[in-house]
């Protein structure tokens, strides 16, 4: 009788649960609005302006950066979907820096409202709670235990 070692590979795979499904989703979201967002700084680099030359300055490179972060949270969201636990920490990362500069914002301009910064922590907890607890951080747990 012979016996055959078991590889990580052969172990049965937990299935990706709900709640990951609907964060990672909720991160593409966020994600390609962050995109949308920067191309259209970009776009108000045409705007009618007092002949600011600074301000289409500053205005093409927010655009760019916030273009550049939306593809990141893009990136990030496929590596959630296959269970990264550093994908999972740097959503966790970017969702915190988002809403930090949200309260920033809302305190510089108070009277721009406090609807984006509950927004911002709404949704930051809807991503968030649901892949630290439960089965989700069982999912990750066990995915990476069973990389090689």
């Amino acid at each position: 009788m012979s016996v055959t070692a078991k590889s990580p590979a052969d172990a049965p795979t937990m299935k990706r649960p709900w709640p990951v499904t609907l964060s990672v989703v909720l991160v593409y979201v966020l994600g390609i609005s962050d995109i949308v967002a920067g191309i259209g700084l970009i776009f108000l680099r045409y705007a009618e302006m007092d002949g600011d030359d600074g301000a289409r300055t500053a205005l093409t490179l927010s655009g760019a950066a916030v273009v550049l972060f939306g593809l990141a949270t893009v990136g990030v969201a496929s590596g959630v979907a296959r269970a990264s636990r550093l994908s999972r920490l740097l959503v966790t990362v970017f969702l915190g820096i988002g809403l930090i500069l949200d309260l920033g914002s809302y305190l510089l301009d108070p009277a721009s409202g406090w609807a984006g910064l509950v927004v911002q922590v709404l949704v930051g907890a809807l991503i968030v709670v649901p892949l630290w607890t439960g089965r989700a951080r069982r999912y990750f747990a066990e995915k990476a235990r069973s990389r090689p």
